[in-house]
């Protein structure tokens, strides 16, 4: 299930597969900067057909597992849509506690979107 990145030691990525279609992805990225280094950011998406599978957790579960042994990370954190629940509310029974709100600069359908930033203590 574990796929690397080239030959990138800080970035990892995890592909939830079934019958070789890929439903799911969760990339990890360490940070470099040395006063940063026992940081890391997550993204997963999930293939909407197949939410509520619980795709997201094994994922998000793999990763941590992951940094944890392999990097020794202190943190994980991730972003979520303000507007997402069901994804804020997987992440906070997953462990992870909200940081605060920002602008993303992120825009869909020329729309900006508020997004919060979530973290997880790892030690």
């Amino acid at each position: 299930m574990k796929k690397r990145i080239g030959n990138n030691s800080s970035s990892a990525a995890f592909i939830y597969t079934k019958e070789e279609q890929i439903l799911g992805l969760a990339q990890v990225d360490l940070r470099i900067m040395p006063r940063y280094s026992k940081q890391v950011s997550l993204s997963v998406t999930v293939a909407k057909d197949s939410w509520g599978r619980g795709i997201t957790s094994r994922l998000i579960n793999k990763c941590i597992d992951y940094v944890h042994a392999e990097w020794k990370a202190h943190v994980i954190y991730l972003d979520v849509f303000s507007d997402n629940k069901r994804a804020s509310n997987l992440y906070t029974k997953l462990g992870f506690v909200e940081s605060g709100e920002y602008l993303l600069l992120l825009t869909i359908d020329e729309k900006d979107h508020l997004d919060f930033m979530m973290y997880k203590k790892l030690i």
